[in-house]
């Protein structure tokens, strides 16, 4: 049974503290010497990824006998060179990211909802159950190359069960802007598994960049605001066209526009657009 202290925890709103734990690992310690930390290898989208394999500290899924086992190619950083090969902060992007993507404060969230977004940079992610008699079950976040840039364990508020409800992260594995390696000026999409961080599926389309979310909990809703390269420069910036949708957390489907697309023309055509 979990400890008092980590229920205290969770009910805070703080995802597993092994998430900061993860994050704190990934991103490395300053020492004295040539190489200061390690970080996240640039990740290219069709040549091998060079670097060292890293396994990270186990994350454990409150109410699951699962955790999961963060990996990483990592490559050593010196004084002067980037800390985050994948975070381009003149990226327009970055600007629009700047205070989080997963909304806490808005409408449905309140009154206890216990669940946080951490920052992470990990080129997929283990699953293993550790019920498991004989040969383990195992499994993976991802099914192709990408980087998890962040990861929301979800719980419902106003319940008196702490246990991972869904696991929501963003991923990018797609080169939008055709440069041959996968950043943050990339389109990134929503991913989510169950509580147990099984059935892994991406929930939003290709092509389209997280900009924001959030939950109503009322409804098992999440919302999710998508970017589109609507100009077609191949980048994600203000002048693009966004659009909420929207995803039911319990069922299978993926997301799907707020707006269909005939009522918006419709509007359109009132404006002479």
């Amino acid at each position: 049974m979990p400890s008092d202290a980590r229920r205290k925890n969770v009910r805070a709103g703080l995802a597993v503290p092994a998430l900061a734990a993860a994050t704190l690992a990934l991103v490395g310690c300053n020492t004295p010497t040539s190489v200061t930390s390690h970080t996240i290898a640039p990740t290219t989208m069709n040549a091998p990824v060079e670097g060292r394999a890293a396994l990270e500290r186990p994350i454990e899924l409150e109410g699951h006998d699962v955790v999961l086992i963060p990996f990483v190619k990592e490559t050593g950083k010196g004084w002067f060179e980037r800390e985050d090969p994948f975070e381009h902060s003149r990226s327009r992007r970055h600007s629009l990211m700047k205070d989080g993507w997963l909304d806490q404060a808005a409408p449905g969230v309140r009154n206890g909802a216990r669940y946080a977004a951490v920052d992470v940079r990990w080129h997929n992610a283990f699953g293993r159950d550790l019920s498991s008699r004989g040969e383990p079950e195992q499994w993976m976040l991802l099914d192709r190359r990408g980087v998890i840039s962040s990861i929301a364990l979800l719980t419902p508020p106003r319940s008196n069960d702490q246990s991972v409800y869904r696991v929501l992260y963003v991923a990018t594995t797609e080169d939008t802007n055709g440069d041959g390696t996968l950043d943050s000026r990339d389109a990134r999409r929503a991913w989510i598994a169950d509580g147990d961080g099984r059935n892994p599926r991406v929930v939003t389309p290709e092509g389209l960049h997280v900009v924001r979310a959030w939950i109503d909990w009322e409804r098992d809703m999440l919302y999710v605001r998508l970017l589109e390269d609507s100009d077609g420069d191949r980048k994600f910036t203000d002048a693009d066209e966004s659009a909420p949708w929207m995803l039911h957390l319990g069922g299978a489907s993926p997301a799907q526009p707020l707006v269909d697309e005939q009522t918006v023309a419709r509007a359109r055509a009132l404006l002479g657009g």
